[in-house]
């Protein structure tokens, strides 16, 4: 999990690994109301045979993702 200002951005298990592939997904939910509105819902994609090490928001709100084979993504999403 991480959070910035209003964001929780989480990433969790939606299935089980095959063939050395996790399943990831990634929810980012505005926690700014009482009806937690889910922002993004997708896949999170990471390298084969790899673990996220790093997962969280910049000084300016961007997401990011970082594996153990060295690969940092970048994750855009837009609120309303």
């Amino acid at each position: 999990m991480a959070g910035y200002e209003n964001y929780l951005a989480v990433v969790y298990h939606s299935g089980p690994s095959i063939y050395g592939c996790q399943s990831l997904r990634m929810k980012v939910i505005d926690m700014s109301t009482r009806k937690y509105k889910t922002i993004i819902d997708c896949e999170c994609p990471i390298s084969r045979q790899a673990v996220i090490v790093w997962f969280g928001f910049s000084d300016e709100g961007q997401l990011y993702s970082f594996d153990t084979e060295g690969v940092m993504r970048s994750f855009s999403f837009v609120s309303e």
